[in-house]
């Protein structure tokens, strides 16, 4: 399958690869005449409703249809931190859409998410303060998660800081580093996590900062999994999550 670092070319070059016209899929979904060409010109931002009628039309993944394969071999720090940021801030088709506890989530409130982050649609209950107290939390799990292989990386240190900066928090960093030498254990479950689809959001957002290095060592698929335990996240859930970022039987 292509890659494309462009999402819009890959957009369109996508319709191209399915031998469609822009017309053709318009009529197919039911869409206003020339709203193709403003998706694939930049002009209209693609919400994810119609993203999602798209892969299955093309018969791609969401990752695909925007120019990124599922393998997800690429981890430079520049790609990790802009990830973050597209789920945290900003419009993204994250391969966490394949979620079906997420994408069930997602077609429910499919009205919300136009001009939302994947963060920001998962947390509309919340205020601006409970944001900022939940992506406290989200930290105090990374740096734990980065300090359980007793190893914590460059490009860790640097995907912690810049979620932080996402939300104004970068003077909390030095409380949070003390969480890379505590592991962060719990014996129920937090508020923030008791619906079931902020518990796999945050599976995937572990695995996904655990990749920032480009592999994800025994401990850390070990720490994401006593988590996952912990937060009572089904095993064949935390196993489809798992099999997106690890190869090896486990």
């Amino acid at each position: 399958m292509y890659s494309d670092l462009d999402p819009i070319k890959a957009l369109k070059r996508a319709r191209e690869t399915a031998g469609l016209t822009q017309k053709e899929v318009e009529a197919e979904l039911g869409l206003r005449p020339l709203t193709m060409r403003d998706y694939e010109v930049g002009r209209l931002k693609l919400p994810m409703t119609v993203a999602l009628q798209l892969a299955d039309l093309y018969g791609l993944s969401l990752d695909q249809l925007v120019g990124f394969d599922n393998e997800m071999e690429s981890f430079s720090s520049e790609k990790t931190m802009a990830n973050f940021s597209s789920i945290f801030s900003g419009i993204s088709y994250q391969v966490m859409f394949l979620d079906p506890i997420l994408r069930a989530y997602f077609e429910d409130n499919r009205e919300q998410f136009f001009d939302r982050s994947i963060f920001d649609v998962l947390t509309l209950d919340l205020n601006k303060r409970q944001k900022k107290e939940l992506v406290f939390e989200i930290g105090k799990l990374l740096f734990s998660l980065a300090g359980c292989d007793n190893k914590i990386t460059e490009e860790e240190v640097k995907t912690i800081k810049h979620i932080l900066s996402l939300f104004t928090l970068l003077k909390n960093y030095k409380e949070l580093s003390a969480y890379g030498v505590e592991k962060v254990s719990y014996d129920k479950i937090p508020q923030f996590f008791q619906r079931i689809e902020m518990r796999h959001f945050l599976i995937w957002i572990l695995f996904l900062f655990a990749k920032a290095d480009g592999r994800i060592s025994g401990e850390e698929i070990n720490f994401i999994e006593d988590r996952a335990e912990e937060l009572k996240v089904n095993k064949t859930n935390f196993l489809f999550i798992h099999d997106h970022f690890v190869k090896e039987e486990f």
